[in-house]
């Protein structure tokens, strides 16, 4: 008979392999059950590992699906609490950048056992703006950007910027940063809307009197999939379509079906679905209807500060109670061998890769299958294969060029396999 603790790893590694597949369930981790640092979680990462990284106030916690890991100040981490977490992909390999209340760190996560931390970016060695780190954000240019109570600094690599009220911000505290494909920044301030910015050149604020958004608090920016804008704030959820300050805003409050006002984290789920965290449960919106979910469905707390999508199609919650993972599960079973019906990706090789990478994957039985290659907002790149495959061993190479033939550019990517109802997903790493 297995203990509680061995089933809830058998699960999470059947949904990491089979993607949604049955009943949709709750699975939540805190500092009694599992090696969570504390139960206050601020952020959430998912790096080119998978590996799933969690910002607490009480240092950042590593978890590989099995195995935990706490960094802290004595590891050189910049403080031990962890506001926000954006993930890079440079010529180097892959890194995170983590914000906290004491400056930036810098991790490479290149390979899941060589987990390397740099120096701390704090105010007296570099330009950051502020100690306090709320946000944080990299854009197409591989250009940093980082949200503090005392303005937002630019990180080129090489040269540090700080801008503020005097130059193109609307308010210096800037709680959020959304940095879209074309090019455009978009800056959650505290009272002062949102800053929308070209590089450096400010544009048109979003704010209550010149846009149609509901309040000037902005927690939460987000660009979806089809490149609409969201923004979370203390008086709803609004979205803007296209590029006009004035035109094309709906907001959506608890009177449309959302949980709460307060909405603090924002993300879209590979079927286009978008989901809102608010400070009394997580809203599920498909465009027409809402659903709401709260401790009473699985939900570690009420309280939802962050939200990640998991390369398997699974959401991640950052909460005040812990983290909860909503996703699909298969019946416990005792050892992976009894797990017939799996799709098993056997190995991307190489990975980082450039110009070209080779998957390959087995099947348990005959049937139709896709090979898709999506981006991190999961949006279809290529299509690699689509047609009747035999069960056994298979392999398909990417070329790292779209569908239209066109080079991809440096990123992290992901390989989504699927036959009849279930999946198997792996990200892989694409460097120019």
């Amino acid at each position: 008979m297995k203990s509680v603790a061995q089933w809830v790893v058998l699960l999470f590694m059947g949904a990491c392999f089979t993607g949604y597949s049955g009943a949709q369930t709750w699975t939540s981790y805190t500092a009694a059950n599992s090696g969570l640092a504390a139960n206050e979680v601020r952020a959430i990462g998912i790096d080119a590992t998978n590996a799933r990284w969690f910002g607490t106030v009480n240092g950042l916690c590593r978890f590989d699906g099995l195995t935990w890991t706490t960094y802290t100040v004595d590891l050189k981490l910049a403080h031990n609490t962890v506001n926000v977490i954006a993930d890079e992909v440079t010529s180097h390999g892959p890194e995170i950048w983590v914000g906290t209340n004491g400056g930036v760190s810098v991790m490479g996560v290149e390979k899941p056992d060589a987990i390397t931390v740099a120096t701390p970016y704090t105010p007296e060695n570099t330009g950051l703006a502020s100690l306090t780190v709320y946000s944080a954000a990299v854009d197409t240019g591989h250009v940093k950007w980082f949200g503090t109570d005392k303005g937002v600094s630019t990180f080129s690599g090489q040269e540090w910027a700080t801008h503020t009220v005097e130059d193109m911000l609307s308010n210096n505290t800037v709680l959020s940063i959304a940095a879209a494909e074309d090019g455009w920044i978009y800056l959650g301030t505290k009272g002062g809307g949102v800053s929308r910015v070209d590089g450096i050149t400010a544009a048109s604020p979003y704010d209550i009197a010149w846009s149609g958004i509901p309040s000037d608090t902005v927690y939460v920016a987000y660009i979806a999939m089809n490149g609409d804008q969201w923004f979370g704030t203390d008086k709803g959820v609004s979205r803007h379509q296209g590029h006009e300050t004035k035109k094309d805003w709906t907001t959506y409050s608890t009177e449309d079906g959302l949980a709460d006002n307060v909405v603090k984290a924002i993300s879209q789920d590979r079927d286009g679905v978008m989901w809102f965290g608010t400070i009394n449960g997580v809203s599920r919106f498909d465009g027409t209807s809402w659903k709401t979910y709260t401790v009473a469905d699985g939900l570690a707390s009420n309280k939802v500060n962050a939200i990640a999508l998991d390369p398997d199609g699974a959401l991640w919650f950052a909460t005040d109670g812990g983290v909860s993972r909503f996703g699909g599960t298969i019946s416990a079973v005792d050892t992976p061998d009894e797990l017939p019906t799996l799709i098993t990706i056997t190995g991307v090789y190489p990975n980082p890769f450039n110009p070209s990478t080779t998957i390959g994957f087995t099947l348990p039985a005959q049937g139709y299958v896709t090979v898709d290659i999506r981006n991190l907002a999961g949006q279809k790149v290529r299509t690699l294969v689509a047609q009747s495959m035999n069960a056994g061993a298979h392999s398909t190479v990417w070329d790292g060029k779209d569908e239209s033939g066109a080079v991809s550019a440096s990123g992290v990517y992901i390989v989504s396999i699927k036959a009849g109802a279930i999946t198997a997903s792996q990200r892989m790493t694409l460097v120019r």
